[in-house]
C-alpha cells in the first residue's frame, strides 16, 4: 500500500527515517492527469507485492516544493530513492519497466 504525502516536511521526514538500504518509490502525480489515473492501480498492486519498500504518492499540486526539488517536469514521474538520494526514475507508467526498476533497485 502506498502512503499519501501531505507536504514537503512530511516527505523529507518519511524519506530520512528509512533504513539505509530501504528503497523509497515516490509517484509524483496530479488528480487531473489521465495517465496518472491509469497508473494508480498498477502502482498500488506493485506496492502490495513489495512490502519491503516504501511507496509514496506525491500530489504535485499540493507539493510543489517537493516536485521542484526532484525536478518533476512530466506526469506521472516515479522517483526511486535510497539513502536519501535519487538513484533512478521513470517518466510515464509502463508496468513492465516499473516492475523491473523496483526489483533492480531493491537489491
Amino acid at each position: 500500500m502506498s502512503v499519501p504525502i501531505q507536504d514537503s516536511k512530511e516527505f523529507k521526514e518519511v524519506v530520512n527515517k528509512q533504513e539505509a538500504e530501504k528503497l523509497v518509490v515516490a509517484d509524483f502525480y496530479a488528480n487531473w492527469c489521465n495517465p496518472c489515473k491509469k497508473c494508480l492501480p498498477i502502482f498500488e498492486e506493485i506496492a502490495k507485492e513489495h512490502e519491503q519498500s516504501l511507496f509514496l504518492k506525491v500530489d504535485v499540486d499540493k507539493n510543489e516544493e517537493v516536485s521542484d526539488e526532484h525536478e518533476v517536469i512530466a506526469l506521472p514521474t516515479i522517483v526511486f530513492i535510497k539513502q536519501n538520494k535519487e538513484i533512478d526514475r521513470l517518466i510515464g507508467c509502463d508496468e513492465k519497466i516499473l516492475r523491473d526498476k523496483v526489483k533492480k533497485n531493491e537489491n
